[in-house]
Formats: C-alpha cells, sequence, structure tokens
C-alpha cells in the first residue's frame, strides 16, 4: 500500500471515477475528510480483502493462544477436516444430531422433524428444500 492522502469530501465527489480507478489498481489509499474530521477511508477491493484476511488470520491465532494458555486442546485444520463428519451426507449429519440430543430434547425435535413433513408442501420449505447447500456465488478460484 503507498501513500495515504487525505482528500475533502468535496474534492472527493468531484473526483471520484478517478480516485476509485487509482484505489482499483493498487495505487493509493485515500483519507475522505470533512471539517478537518477523517470520516471514510477509500481503498481497492483487494487492498481491503488483504486486510479482512490477516485479520481473521490473526483473530485465529489469538484464540489458539487463548486456548494454549488455558491448556485446551488443539490440532491442525487439517485433522478435522479428515473427520468421517466432514464427508457425512445430510441425512447422516441429521442422524448424528439426533442421536447427540439430550433424552429429554428428542420428542420435541421429533415433533419439529413431523410439523416440517406435514407443511412439506409449503412454498417457504420448498424453496428450502431446493436451494443448493451452498446459496454462495461462485468465485473465479472455484471455477
Amino acid at each position: 500500500m503507498g501513500e495515504v492522502k487525505v482528500v475533502p469530501i468535496s474534492e472527493a465527489r468531484a473526483r471520484l471515477t478517478t480516485l476509485v480507478d487509482e484505489v482499483a489498481r493498487g495505487q493509493e489509499t485515500y483519507f475522505i475528510a470533512s471539517r478537518s474530521r477523517v470520516k471514510a477511508v477509500l481503498l481497492g477491493a483487494d487492498a481491503y480483502n488483504t486486510l479482512v484476511d490477516r485479520l481473521e488470520d490473526l483473530e485465529d491465532s489469538l484464540e489458539i493462544l487463548k486456548a494454549r494458555l488455558a491448556n485446551e486442546p488443539t490440532r491442525p485444520l487439517e485433522e478435522f477436516v479428515q473427520e468421517p463428519e466432514a464427508s457425512m451426507t445430510i441425512k447422516e449429519r441429521l442422524h448424528r444430531l439426533v442421536d447427540e440430543l439430550p433424552e429429554r430434547e428428542v420428542q420435541a425435535a421429533e415433533r419439529y422433524l413431523e410439523y416440517l413433513r406435514r407443511v412439506g408442501r409449503g412454498p417457504v420449505l420448498r424453496a428450502l428444500l431446493d436451494a443448493s447447500e451452498d446459496d454462495e456465488p461462485e468465485t473465479e478460484d472455484e471455477r
């Protein structure tokens, strides 16, 4: 990231297209000021995504450190992903969830599932059942 420049909001409004092009190319980052106070930051999407990724990594690292300090067990993500549950079908996961329910909650879960089956012809449930598991659009990397 290059030098951060402060731009008055009136100038930013007049030059918005140019400023957006510059930040999109990664050339600049701008603080947008109003009455001598910074009100917003204009940075490119790549720079923003990099910052968010770094923040998420730091938050994960912090959680791991907290767990270690509390002597809680930790394990690598690769180990977690290789668990059988990762390859289970939805029905298998549902069966597992029911098996793990406390006995006092099993009857309520059964009533709820029966309710879903009875109203299964309703438009909302039909839309939920027809929806793909991943409702996010594919990114370029996923294609």
